[in-house]
């Protein structure tokens, strides 16, 4: 659980915050896009109150969330070609890139309904806030070595790039992240033990 949450906030480095603005200002993105793209993955989190149904009728979380989590990783790499097949700065480009992220957003909040009923029984009580700061120093000590060295990575590419191919060092980090920390994070995400999900009881006081 600590290694799955080390290396999927060094992918979350790499495909949010300024990373994912500048990529979207390299296809051609307005402000009035910049902030839809901002607002998308919030705006999407509506969806985990249907969730909460879902979770219940299968009640198999684990399988929920591993299955939910594998198709809103790969979602990155059709984002990332997005300037291989489709001539850049555009409209069509923006738009494949909301879409993209508003449909992975769909998918997340179906992984976080799953994911934190099942971690907050995984680890116990009395570790609880010991475990979790752990967890989020290693994974924030990541995260801040793959943020910066996504941004090195584009300014050297961007450098020494010609004009028409500056964007493909965006292309380049993404698909990396994708295929060296988000897939590896549902790697370990997998391999995490699940504790039955106990049907709630209704106890009557007279």
């Amino acid at each position: 659980m600590t290694l799955e949450g080390t290396v999927s906030l060094g992918f979350f480095s790499i495909t949010t915050t300024w990373f994912l603005a500048a990529y979207a200002l390299s296809l051609g993105a307005s402000n009035l896009q910049i902030g839809l793209l901002a607002a998308a993955p919030f705006l999407t989190r509506l969806l985990q109150i249907p969730s909460i149904l879902l979770v219940e009728r299968i009640r198999r979380r684990k399988a929920i969330a591993v299955l939910t989590w594998v198709p809103a990783q790969l979602l990155w790499i059709p984002a990332a070609l997005i300037p291989v097949f489709i001539d850049v700065p555009g409209g069509l480009a923006i738009s494949l890139l909301l879409g993209i992220v508003t449909l992975r957003g769909v998918l997340v909040a179906v992984v976080d309904t799953a994911w934190q009923g099942w971690a907050r029984d995984l680890v116990p009580q009395q570790i609880l806030g010991r475990f979790y700061s752990r967890r989020l120093a290693y994974a924030t000590i990541t995260a801040s070595v793959f943020g910066i060295g996504a941004a090195v990575f584009v300014d050297v590419w961007t450098a020494r790039a010609p004009v028409d191919s500056q964007v493909l060092g965006y292309t380049t980090a993404l698909l990396f992240g994708t295929v060296f920390l988000g897939l590896l994070s549902h790697v370990f995400m997998a391999r995490m033990p699940e504790p039955l999900m106990l049907k709630p009881v209704l106890v009557l006081r007279w």
